[in-house]
């Protein structure tokens, strides 16, 4: 049975993995090199989490095991995440004084933020499933 509360938490997920979709996309615009087709194929990947939590939103006890399918996708999301810091990290500091503010903000400061939600989610999608699992089991 849902509460309010957990109705709550899971539209503020849904709310957290559109922003993050978006900014991936505004990232992806800004970028010097126009992404390749692999990019846009793993945007797709990428959008599964925000559809898994919109049909448990809708139907909770239909779709809550695909909770473990969301914490399969964050955990490579943020290995993901980890390959693209320790790439960018080393142009960064190479050039750290010539980076302007929208660099900044797009190429460091947004993707810590999409790592740390990746991390909430994952979090999040863990303890969730296994609570639900033990309702309805």
């Amino acid at each position: 049975m849902r509460t309010v509360k957990s109705f709550i938490l899971y539209i503020f997920v849904l709310l957290l993995e559109l922003f993050r979709l978006f900014s991936l996309l505004y990232i992806e615009k800004l970028s010097t090199i126009f992404g390749s087709l692999l990019d846009f194929t793993g945007f797709a990947v990428l959008c599964i989490p925000a559809v898994i939590i919109f049909l448990i939103i809708n139907n909770e006890k239909e779709f809550y095991k695909f909770f473990k399918l969301v914490s399969f996708v964050k955990v490579f999301s943020i290995g993901g995440s980890y390959l693209y810091f320790t790439s960018i990290i080393a142009v960064a500091l190479s050039g750290i004084a010539g980076l302007s503010l929208t660099k900044l903000i797009t190429y460091i400061i947004l993707p810590c933020i999409m790592f740390i939600i990746d991390v909430f989610v994952l979090v999040f999608s863990l303890l969730k499933g296994n609570s639900l699992c033990k309702l309805y089991q």
